[in-house]
């Protein structure tokens, strides 16, 4: 793929190695859901004839995503949808995390990042929300120059917060993790605790990061061990964030073809 041309917004591509090796996965499971959903429509108002009416058609599409996304989930290969559970446990605080600090959703593309970092100055409700959305844009000075100005972590929380923040930038900025103050880090917090989970799951997926910006096809494998330790949560949140989503996209999708066929018929 060219690179954009200059002045166009970019992500840095150290940036998104995990969520675009996922996505393709996830890619692949969603058209499958989709041409199923489709297929299983047309095959049960084949299969009713006469009988198929407007009334019987929310019924049609219900099958049909139920089906669809059933497969969807089928096809998704084991180790990159569990994998997926780790990335999406993490993503999902963070998402969390952002709205309730600036009151907006999170930014999803280039475009839309610089535009709200222009209309989001420094403050100490944006302060951690520039830091990560600065260096996705692979703009790690301007990163590293604002987290110098942020007072010093009051909690074992924003503790990790700050680390992950100067590791993240770091990495985008040099391909190179730095992982001395995560490890002092690591040391001093209980392992049962909120903050040392999250830290382990943050580098599970940073070392999965550097793996794959190595070419290693093991780049899953630090996600996939960690993932016990988040058990029935990651599971809701992946079907929260993700295969919720899809059904009520294919259900949409199956109800239309349904009642055009109903009122074609």
């Amino acid at each position: 793929m060219p690179p954009p041309p200059p002045g166009t917004p970019a992500f840095h591509p150290r940036g998104t190695l995990v969520a675009g090796g996922l996505g393709g996965a996830l890619q692949r499971a969603t058209w499958v859901s989709g041409i199923v959903s489709i297929l299983v429509t047309l095959i049960l108002v084949t299969a009713l004839g006469d009988r198929y009416s407007v009334v019987l058609a929310p019924v049609v599409a219900v099958l049909a995503t139920v089906v669809g996304v059933g497969l969807a989930f089928l096809t998704m290969p084991s180790r990159s949808r569990r994998a997926f559970e780790t990335f999406a446990w993490l993503g999902r605080r963070e998402i969390n995390r952002f709205r309730e600090r600036t009151g907006s959703n999170v930014p999803t593309d280039p475009g839309s990042v610089e535009q709200w970092l222009r209309d989001n100055p420094r403050s100490p409700a944006t302060a951690f929300p520039r830091l990560e959305l600065l260096a996705m844009l692979g703009r790690t000075d301007e990163a590293f120059a604002e987290q110098a100005l942020m007072p010093p972590p009051g909690t074992d929380a924003e503790a990790v917060e700050h680390a992950l923040a100067r590791r993240f930038t770091a990495f985008i900025a040099t391909g190179q993790p730095e992982e001395s103050e995560l490890d002092a880090l690591e040391a001093r917090l209980p392992r049962d605790s909120d903050a040392a989970l999250e830290l382990a799951v943050a580098r599970a997926i940073g070392e999965a990061r550097v793996r794959r910006a190595a070419g290693r096809d093991d780049w899953r494998d630090p996600m996939l061990a960690v993932r016990p330790r988040l058990g029935r949560d990651a599971t809701m949140t992946m079907v929260r964030d993700v295969w919720w989503k899809l059904a009520l996209t294919e259900l949409l999708l199956a109800l239309g073809i349904a009642l055009i066929l109903a009122l074609w018929r």
